[in-house]
């Protein structure tokens, strides 16, 4: 039950934004490709916060190491790729529910090699999307896992509605 928005986001300085506590995702018309991103908060949120639960911990910390490192390289070259204040700051990025969603964004595009206009292509991605061999082997075992189990929450539903028409069709 989660309600999907389209609308222009100017004053958000977002392309995408998902409201756990309405449950809500909002989609910049003018910038479908944030759609993913949304959806892997969604589904983050409406999951159990998979973020913050210790099967994610793995990929979370190996994330973190990656930005930080990127960021510090970055200084050493009289570069500052994040601030260490503001909205979109360091701590924004390494927040667990912003680094499940760039994951789930990374097994998509990196992983299954899908081109869509509702995912931002790889050529785009930032120092936000670190490529890594260990991270990607864990987004992988994790993700193709995750997507298993919705596959099956979608049949077990489907046979629940199937068998409840069933039941109401014979009274």
């Amino acid at each position: 039950n989660v309600a999907l928005r389209f609308r222009k986001l100017g004053r958000h300085h977002a392309s995408g934004l998902y409201y756990p506590s309405i449950h809500t995702m909002v989609v910049d018309f003018r910038h479908p490709d944030s759609f993913i991103h949304e959806y892997f908060h969604m589904l983050d949120d409406t999951l159990g916060d998979l973020s913050l639960q210790c099967t994610f911990d793995k990929i979370a910390l190996r994330y973190q190491k990656l930005l930080r490192n990127a960021v510090e390289e970055e200084k050493k070259t009289g570069m500052v790729l994040l601030s260490a204040r503001g909205k979109y700051g360091i701590n924004y990025y390494l927040r667990k529910c912003e680094i499940f969603a760039r994951c789930g964004e990374i097994y998509l595009f990196r992983i299954l090699h899908i081109v869509s206009s509702l995912l931002k292509p790889e050529e785009t991605k930032s120092f936000a999307y670190p490529d890594d061999d260990t991270l990607n082997s864990l987004i992988y075992h994790y993700y193709s896992s995750l997507l298993d189990q919705l596959k099956d929450i979608k049949i077990d539903k489907r046979k629940e509605h199937y068998e409840t028409a069933l039941h109401i069709a014979a009274q």
